[in-house]
């Protein structure tokens, strides 16, 4: 309940920034502001708040019928079913905004993402120094410093290994997924060292099956650069949430 109204205070927020991301840069000319190209009237209101009904829904204007993105409506009820999800199964109160913060950043990942193959620096970086910060005082308050260690440790070696990779092979990902990973790995990282390992693999894992089956639609070819951030998001959110992943693929011994 209480990270579903967290989600529902933000989620305008974040559907803004879908819709038209300031925090990319050049700013995506194939991006249209928040209102009918037609009739001019606007989607959501100025204020924060949830703009979501039927004619949105279906991708037309609720006043003309012209056709709209639905993209930044389904943006914001993602955003409210990620904050109810993320309340659920991360029991801990103390990590709870951390990883509020977590779930918010990887929305914004995946829709973005997915439809420009951009990750912005202003949007990961600021957005782990904000978990750092407040990692830093949960440590402090629950006694649990090695956490903080592996934290960082996670977040650095996540980044690292993703960064080798783009070195060696360019086209296979790009420079954003080893922004992203340093995010995911600061979160993964404070769970154990398994978490990073298994929620990386998880989205190479994701990725791969996902590259087939768009080849099996025809939606792609076996040359086609695809978007690799959501399934690296989508693999680490599984471990996040379902931490017994890490122990299931990588038993301790």
């Amino acid at each position: 309940m209480v990270g579903g109204s967290v989600g529902a205070v933000v989620c305008s927020l974040i559907g803004n920034e879908v819709r038209a991301p300031r925090l990319l840069e050049p700013f995506p000319e194939a991006e249209l502001p928040a209102v009918c190209r037609t009739c001019h009237q606007r989607f959501r209101p100025p204020r924060l708040g949830l703009h979501v009904n039927r004619s949105l829904l279906r991708g037309h204007c609720p006043t003309c019928k012209h056709p709209a993105s639905r993209v930044p409506v389904l943006a914001e009820l993602a955003v409210i079913a990620m904050g109810a999800l993320v309340g659920w199964r991360i029991t801990n109160p103390g990590w709870l905004p951390a990883y509020l913060l977590f779930g918010f950043v990887l929305v914004a990942v995946v829709f973005v993402d997915g439809r420009l193959h951009l990750i912005s620096t202003k949007l990961v970086y600021p957005s782990a120094v904000a978990a750092l910060g407040v990692f830093v005082v949960t440590a402090a308050i629950s006694g649990e410093p090695e956490r903080l260690k592996w934290m960082l440790i996670g977040g650095l070696g996540a980044s690292a290994f993703i960064w080798l990779l783009w070195i060696v092979y360019p086209a296979g990902m790009g420079p954003g997924d080893a922004r992203l990973s340093l995010f995911l790995g600061m979160f993964l990282g404070w769970l154990g060292w398994r978490h990073v390992v298994i929620g990386i693999f998880l989205g190479f894992l994701l990725g791969s099956m996902g590259g087939l089956v768009l080849v099996g639609f025809r939606r792609a070819g076996f040359k086609s650069q695809l978007a690799f951030g959501p399934y690296l998001a989508l693999g680490a959110l599984l471990v996040v949430l379902w931490p017994s992943l890490a122990t299931w693929f990588a038993p301790a011994y």
